[in-house]
């Protein structure tokens, strides 16, 4: 990928963190590097198991890791996963539902299609994709980039750039390499690393099947 520079955007960028902080913070959250591949095993060993509306038992891992994608802007990652196992079982939202994303799964209903600079890649990430790449406010803060920001394609890009450099530094898949950035920079200010617990919110008491 051509590198972009900050100072060619009309509205320069602030000094962003350098590779070599980046690949400090990767290093620090390391251990989350599966994050991904742990979430993906989750997929593939719950969705078979929800009920569905009609009476039948099953929802396609794909479709699943779609929904969960579909449902995790702008939430945490625990609630997310409640308003997708919710949708899958009910076809209908959980009241506090955020208006923005059910606009975007109508549209994912009616096209197929996951809108969204970091959706799509955050659907494809969950499903295995070593060359996902998801950036979210965290990744952003990592980088140094204002979250108004976030959704400027060039933007986007150069937040793309940052991350591919560090995973060329540490001979990693993306998608592990964005994993154990999102960890460390989480750690950094002070915050223990979310994790995608499908199997204690549709297996236990918090979200009983």
């Amino acid at each position: 990928m051509p590198r972009i520079s900050r100072n060619r955007l009309k509205n320069p960028l602030p000094r962003l963190r350098s590779i070599h902080g980046l690949t400090t913070l990767a290093l620090d959250g390391a251990d989350h590097r599966g994050w991904y591949a742990d979430a993906r095993e989750q997929i593939l060993e719950v969705a078979p198991t929800i009920p569905r509306p009609t009476g039948l038992t099953g929802v396609d891992p794909q479709t699943f890791a779609e929904l969960l994608a579909l449902f995790s802007p702008r939430t945490s990652v625990t609630r997310s996963i409640r308003w997708a196992v919710h949708f899958a079982r009910t076809s209908e939202y959980m009241h506090d539902v955020h208006r923005s994303i059910r606009l975007a799964v109508e549209h994912w209903k009616k096209t197929g299609e996951i809108r969204g600079l970091k959706t799509a890649p955050f659907a494809r990430a969950l499903m295995g994709d070593p060359d996902a790449l998801v950036l979210d406010s965290w990744m952003y803060k990592a980088i140094g980039i204002p979250p108004e920001r976030s959704e400027v394609p060039t933007v986007h890009a150069i937040a793309a750039s940052k991350v591919y450099a560090v995973a060329r530094t540490l001979a990693w898949p993306i998608a592990e390499t964005q994993a154990a950035i999102w960890a460390g920079i989480v750690r950094e200010h002070g915050r223990n690393v979310p994790v995608l617990d499908i199997r204690a919110i549709i297996g236990g008491t918090e979200y009983p099947v």
